[in-house]
């Protein structure tokens, strides 16, 4: 997907929602979406879920315009067309540059209940969110963190939810833990 598409895409919408009246608020409404479109696309990634969003939006405020009929249905038919499209090449990018799965290898005897089933010596995928994957490079730069540094690191994160991603480490024995007082604990990155 390229800029010049896009912006001659945001063009298009300007030009068909001249025909809606002055004072009716879809007009801006549909063109405010359509530039949150344009923006999204200029300062980030392209796959942004952000923009799905602001399409599905977009599509929905065309729908009600079409059904006005204050343009031609047709147009709007065409951009809701041109809309799917870039949102069809938006899911395609995304999941290629979803990241690979991890692999991590159990030792032999050590039991994991995940979802009321027990492993043993398996395999089991996992797909690292990206704060964990942020714990785990931490963790490897710096071979241990406490609870009350992930507290700084991950202000918008719940300790319940800092305890699980920890917990799920410690289950692939990865790090170990250590009671540090009564409301800390320190965690070691395995070697």
């Amino acid at each position: 997907m390229e800029l010049s598409y896009l912006v001659k895409l945001t063009l298009a919408v300007y030009r068909v929602t001249q025909k809606i009246p002055l004072q009716e608020p879809l007009r801006y409404k549909i063109r405010e979406i359509a530039d949150k479109i344009l923006e999204e696309y200029v300062k980030s990634n392209p796959a942004s879920s952000l923009m799905l969003r602001y399409i599905d939006l977009l599509q929905a405020f065309f729908h009600i315009a079409q059904q006005e009929n204050w343009v031609n249905p047709l147009n709007f038919q065409i951009l809701s067309q041109e809309y799917q499209k870039l949102a069809q090449k938006i899911k395609t990018h995304s999941q290629k540059s979803q990241p690979s799965q991890e692999v991590i290898h159990l030792p032999p005897k050590q039991k994991i209940e995940a979802k009321e089933r027990e492993f043993v010596g398996k395999e089991i995928k996992v797909r690292p969110s990206f704060r964990q994957q942020k714990i785990l490079s931490l963790l490897k730069e710096n071979k241990q963190l406490t609870l009350s540094q992930l507290r700084k690191l991950f202000p918008q994160v719940s300790d319940r939810t800092l305890r699980r991603d920890m917990e799920s480490f410690l289950k692939a024995g990865l790090i170990s833990r250590k009671r540090m007082g009564r409301k800390d604990v320190l965690y070691t990155l395995k070697e």
